[in-house]
């Protein structure tokens, strides 16, 4: 699953869209998923310092912590629920930790 230039552009601006919707700073986001601030910038970007599967995850992630934490994600128009049967068979599964400050049974 490769992405055009036009796609990864797109991708980019709704991976930061819903960065701006995360209440969570970039030091969480980094800790939690792994990253160091350089990644974070690079996935966030979808440039060619990222790589697919960082991109899913952080996707994943994102759309997590703003739904737990009382927010709204915005859709996905590249990374759809349904291409990721496709892009675990490609770049393999990767678990998305917990959100930070969720309550728990919440």
């Amino acid at each position: 699953m490769s992405l055009t230039e036009e796609q990864k552009r797109r991708t980019s601006q709704e991976l930061h869209a819903n960065r701006v919707r995360c209440p969570l700073d970039d030091q969480t986001l980094c800790a939690t998923l792994g990253f160091t601030p350089r990644q974070l910038a690079d996935t966030l970007d979808v440039n060619v310092g990222s790589a697919p599967g960082e991109v899913w995850l952080l996707r994943d992630f994102l759309e997590q912590a703003i739904t737990d934490l009382g927010g709204m994600p915005l859709p996905f128009t590249m990374l759809t629920d349904r291409d990721r049967q496709q892009s675990q068979v490609w770049f393999g599964v990767r678990r998305v930790p917990p959100t930070p400050g969720k309550v728990q049974g919440g």
